[in-house]
Parts: C-alpha cells; sequence; structure tokens
C-alpha cells in the first residue's frame, strides 16, 4: 500500500488526528466486502423509481421484457434474475430524455423518450443488450466501490466504516444518491462504455438479431447532438462517432452479419403505441 508522508506545515493546517482518521476509514472502504449484488440493485432501483416514475402500458412493458430476455439468454451472465422497466424521464424543463441505464442484479430501465426514436425491435435489443453488458460484467459494482471510497473523503461519508463499509441499508443511505446521480451525470468509464457496446452487438447477433441496429440507434445519436432531449446520453457516454467507428471494426472482425429470425411475433412498430 502508498503511504503519504504530509509535510509538518500542513499536518498543522488540517488537523493530523483528521488526517490520520479520514485516512483510515478510506482504507477501510477500499478492502469492504462486496456488497449482495441483488439487494444492492433493489435497493438502487427503488432510487432510481423514485427520481423516474414506472411508465408505459402492461402490453409494452412485457413487450421490453420479452426483447430484454431473449437478448439476456445469451449474455455472459443469463441466470441473473433481469428486470426490465420503462420509465417517463424528464428533464428541469419537462423534456423527455433519451437514455436507459441499469443497476446491479439486473435492473434495467429505458425511458419513453428513447423508445419513441426506435425504428426497430433489433434496435431496441442492441439498446437493452448494451445495458445487460454492464450488468453482466458488473460495471455499476465497480462505479460504487469508486463512489464509496469518495464517500469516505466527505464528512457525510465519514461513518461509512461503522456501517462495514458496504452491505445493506447503511450503504444505500450514504452511496446511493451519490451513485444515481453519477449515473445520469457521468456515467460508467469509458472503457466500461466501449465494453458494453461490444457485448451488445455480439448478444444482438447470437439472438438472432441484425448487429447493424445497434450501429443505425448511434448514428440517430449522432445527427441529434446538441439536443436538449439527448443532453443526458450525450454527457454520460462516449460520442457516437467513437462508439460507431470501433464497433464497425468489431464488425468486420468478427465477420458479424445480419440477424435473420424474427423472435417475436410482433415487431416494434406494432407495439411502440402502448402508452
Amino acid at each position: 500500500m502508498t503511504s503519504f508522508l504530509v509535510r509538518p506545515a500542513f499536518a498543522g493546517f488540517l488537523g493530523l488526528d483528521k488526517v490520520v482518521n479520514v485516512g483510515e476509514k478510506v482504507v477501510k472502504a477500499q478492502a469492504a466486502p462486496e456488497p449482495d449484488e441483488a439487494t444492492m440493485g433493489r435497493d438502487l432501483a427503488a432510487l432510481v423509481l423514485g427520481a423516474f416514475p414506472p411508465a408505459g402500458s402492461e402490453a409494452l412493458n412485457q413487450y421490453v421484457s420479452k426483447v430484454g430476455l431473449t437478448v439476456a439468454q445469451v449474455s455472459s451472465r443469463p441466470n441473473v434474475n433481469y428486470h426490465f422497466q420503462v420509465v417517463d424521464a424528464r428533464d428541469a424543463q419537462g423534456n423527455m430524455i433519451v437514455n436507459a441505464f441499469s443497476c446491479p442484479g439486473g435492473y434495467i430501465f429505458v425511458t419513453r423518450g428513447l423508445l419513441s426514436q426506435l425504428k426497430s425491435e433489433a434496435e431496441l435489443a442492441g439498446v437493452l443488450g448494451h445495458e445487460i453488458a454492464h450488468v453482466a460484467d458488473k460495471h455499476a459494482l465497480k462505479a460504487i466501490k469508486k463512489s464509496q471510497t469518495t464517500a469516505a473523503l466527505t464528512e457525510a461519508g465519514a461513518d461509512i466504516a461503522a456501517d462495514q463499509a458496504g452491505v445493506g441499508g447503511g450503504l444505500i443511505k450514504k452511496i446511493g444518491p451519490v451513485f444515481v446521480n453519477h449515473l445520469f451525470e457521468k456515467g460508467f468509464d469509458r472503457a466500461d462504455e466501449y465494453k458494453a457496446d461490444a457485448a451488445a452487438i455480439q448478444y444482438a447477433a447470437k439472438a438472432g438479431y441484425d448487429p447493424k441496429a445497434f450501429i443505425s440507434f448511434l448514428n440517430l445519436l449522432k445527427n441529434q447532438e446538441g439536443g436538449r432531449n439527448y443532453s443526458t446520453i450525450m454527457r454520460t457516454h462516449p460520442k457516437p462517432q467513437d462508439r460507431i467507428d470501433r464497433l464497425q471494426s468489431l464488425m468486420a472482425s468478427k465477420n458479424l452479419g445480419s440477424g435473420t429470425k424474427q423472435i417475436l411475433a410482433n415487431r416494434w412498430q406494432a407495439n411502440a403505441s402502448g402508452s
């Protein structure tokens, strides 16, 4: 472990006892056991739904779930208990937000604003595949661990160690709002976003969908850069053109062709009108 030498002049200014105390809490937070994924996800999903209420008809939500579960079954973690929910997400001005996001344990949300922009079931499969990949690779848990360490450096997080730095309601109360805000303001690490993109087109292809459809969705984002409805997804993800370039190279190297299998009896356009 790296040690830091506190110069005497600064030690007096900061208060050496406080420096040592905060340092100990950071170490304890970093060494905390990984929280239970399912419990953590359920509690964080409740926070998300507190910010963005459920939306859409039962038929629409069932449709999104069918597409999501079809893709999830070919993912690297098919045994996770995945849940899919359409939400009404709006900005401070009331504009519908175009985005999708996930919490640990398989809780995946897609906004009505995003659904209204999709042109095919294959595009939906690609979007959901991207979020499934975040869950499968535990990207949210990694982000929470970072938030936990960050909170240990703040006044609000000073007693995280007393809650064993990571399990159950104590962590949710301290880290949950930090994580949810991070999710909507910064998103995951860019490297994790690129990994989720790569997995999305491979999952889609394995499930019988055209993997190029996800690139079509990214082209939509590229054409909408600067639009108010798209500000959140632009802020929390790499630039669309960078994502497109990487995926086109991957498709060429993997020889991913067009999917021809129709998974469900009804296509997206037949279900997009669900309110």
